[in-house]
């Protein structure tokens, strides 16, 4: 079971009362939670290659239970490189904790943050998979953690979590556009979290990984706009390539 599917359960147990958004008539696969008819359980395929960093998801709450969720997909293909926990202002899981003070790792969050904080730049870590200490910053092991919610949520989760306020920060690249059709923002540079990580394993020359995850999202991406719309999926080369990925 990834770090997703263990978060999610725990979830799904402490919940005071029933997921009751959009598309809740709709009979869902309880692996990918996508409707059954639209599954893409056999698509959600590890990348071949493992990162030389790793990814810790800080979910919201209410992202959690959302089947349109692009977060999850990490865990999906880096089984291997992604923790998951469930944002908290106050009281951050210990094992969270644990990590981000951790010796071994260099943490950074991934957002555009815009007031007075330090901030690095990929060309600053080492990205050859080393993770032990040797004194030296970039001998520790690169942890980038995402913000996973809605923009307004993420922007909440940086600026009120005090525990979060010595970790620095990595700015992305801005892009041309987000491509995911099924949440829209008014911001068309804004991205899913899933865009956002495929932008920075390009960033990190990364290649085959960022390859490997856009080909989740397209294929994720179609077949939610498809539950939407009612419609039939059509087949890609991405839903070729994860097939064809052992």
């Amino acid at each position: 079971m990834n770090a997703f599917k263990r978060l999610y359960q725990q979830r799904l147990q402490s919940a005071h009362k029933p997921f009751l958004a959009r598309g809740i008539t709709v009979k869902r696969c309880t692996a990918c939670l996508l409707a059954e008819t639209y599954c893409i359980c056999q698509y959600l395929r590890a990348c071949p290659v493992d990162l030389n960093f790793d990814l810790v998801l800080l979910m919201h709450r209410d992202e959690i239970l959302k089947p349109t969720n692009t977060g999850r997909l990490l865990a999906e293909a880096f089984p291997n490189n992604c923790f998951a926990f469930e944002w908290s202002r106050l009281e951050p899981d210990q094992e969270l904790i644990k990590i981000l003070e951790s010796p071994s790792r260099q943490c950074a969050i991934i957002y555009p943050a815009k007031q007075m904080r330090e901030s690095l730049c990929v060309s600053s870590l080492d990205l050859s998979g080393h993770s032990n200490v040797a004194g030296s910053q970039t001998n520790k092991r690169p942890t980038f953690l995402l913000l996973d919610g809605t923009w307004r949520q993420a922007a909440r989760m940086f600026n009120h979590s005090q525990w979060l306020k010595c970790i620095p920060t990595l700015m992305l690249p801005e892009p041309e556009q987000g491509s995911y059709s099924v949440r829209k923002s008014n911001d068309s540079a804004r991205l899913s979290t899933a865009e956002a990580v495929v932008l920075l394993l390009q960033h990190c020359k990364q290649v085959k990984s960022a390859e490997h995850l856009s080909h989740i999202f397209t294929v994720f991406n179609r077949h939610c706009s498809a539950t939407r719309a009612c419609i039939d999926v059509e087949v890609t080369s991405s839903h070729e390539y994860l097939l064809s990925t052992d």
